[in-house]
């Protein structure tokens, strides 16, 4: 394979997030005819901005059985090797059987991928074209069918892969359509993400009849009626805090700042994945030390000459769990129950038993064997006399 040979490819096939029970159709290579080219909608500087953060929130968020690329291209122009060619991942609907995707790193709509990017674009698809058996076009997102009012890639991948560093915009995408035909892959949250001033709910105003959590190939939305939801008033924008730190908004969402679920997603955006794992890190750290033990040992053995604390061997094992000596408080149970051997005969414990000094079982027993007796040996002795 050509694209195995490129400098800059990185395999990462066998350590990106996967669905645990969710898997992708391996088509085959054969089957792959087109090259589709995508933008990922994140700020290239942003935390989570690569193949990693990308799988996360598709397996996590969307419950996708894996990310939806063969390949992304990232800032520095590695190219991250996510699928084997015949996969079937998500990321144009219904051409997902024969399309290749790749994802360059960044948000075209505001700016341009680096010069390392489009080198490795460049490269990554001459070569493609090369491996792909039935190879016959490379296409934007928005070229394939369904999707010509999406905004990606937003570049001129034809002049990039043509000349190396050639920039300009790519084909623009259509005005909204008033419908939307439901593909592959599709949820309502991917769509809003790909309209300007369109929100989930939004959509879930505009198709009052459509369950978000069911939406079903080939079903039919409503994109028109969205855009026409009466939206508030903008309010003035306050001029903007300075940008914190994944340790600053870790500390914040411990404090309760930032909701929890998708309340915490959407408010954290694109750095979710990287102050949630520096959350868990902060929290595994601040685990309480086990507490001190607060009984003595007299406590302690009383609580044990009233069946408090089971049998041994699992008696010990708690007590030592506990933090405690069980070696010190069998020591104290014996000196309380008369000394560390048993004193008294089997006929005087019977007579004390039917005199009913001990209880009844199965507490009597225990509480026998605790004082260093044979509870058996006493019942068959109270059996005999009664």
């Amino acid at each position: 394979m050509e694209f195995r040979k490129l400098s800059k490819l990185q395999d990462v096939r066998s350590t990106l997030t996967k669905h645990s029970s969710k898997k992708y159709v391996n088509d085959g290579i054969n089957e792959k005819t087109d090259i589709a080219i995508h933008h990922s909608l994140t700020k290239m500087d942003l935390a989570g901005s690569n193949a990693e953060g990308y799988a996360r929130y598709h397996v996590n968020s969307l419950g996708w059985p894996g990310i939806g690329y063969q390949f992304v291209i990232e800032r520095d122009g590695t190219i991250k090797w996510c699928h084997d060619l015949g996969i079937r991942s998500y990321h144009v609907g219904n051409s997902n059987r024969f399309a290749v995707g790749i994802c360059l790193s960044g948000d075209f709509r505001t700016e341009e991928p680096t010069d390392a990017q489009k080198e490795s674009l460049r490269l990554l698809v001459l070569a493609l074209r090369k491996d792909l058996p039935n190879y016959q076009r490379t296409r934007g997102h928005n070229e394939f069918p369904g999707y010509a009012w999406k905004q990606c890639p937003l570049i001129n991948y034809a002049g990039i892969i043509a000349a190396p560093v050639q920039t300009g915009a790519t084909k623009p995408a259509e005005s909204l359509p008033n419908t939307y035909t439901i593909q592959e892959g599709d949820t309502f949250w991917s769509i809003a993400n790909e309209l300007t001033g369109v929100s989930v709910n939004d959509l879930i105003k505009a198709n009052p009849d459509v369950t978000p959590t069911n939406l079903q190939i080939g079903q039919v939305i409503k994109l028109g009626d969205a855009v026409k939801v009466e939206k508030p008033k903008p309010k003035p924008t306050p001029p903007k805090a300075p940008t914190k730190s994944i340790e600053q908004l870790a500390r914040e969402v411990i404090d309760g700042k930032h909701g929890t679920g998708d309340v915490r997603r959407k408010s954290l955006g694109s750095q979710f994945a990287a102050v949630q794992a520096r959350v868990n890190q902060m929290l595994a750290n601040d685990k309480p030390k086990p507490a001190t033990p607060r009984k003595t040992v007299a406590q302690l053995a009383r609580e044990v000459l009233d069946n408090k604390w089971g049998n041994n061997p699992q008696r010990a094992q708690r007590l030592q769990a506990e933090g405690y000596d069980a070696n010190a408080v069998q020591r104290e149970v014996n000196r309380l129950a008369g000394s560390s051997s048993p004193k008294k005969s089997v006929d005087q414990l019977a007579g004390e038993v039917i005199r009913g000094e001990w209880g009844v079982n199965p507490q009597r027993a225990q509480r026998l064997n605790a004082a260093g007796y044979d509870a058996a040996a006493v019942q068959r002795r109270v059996n005999q006399l009664v």
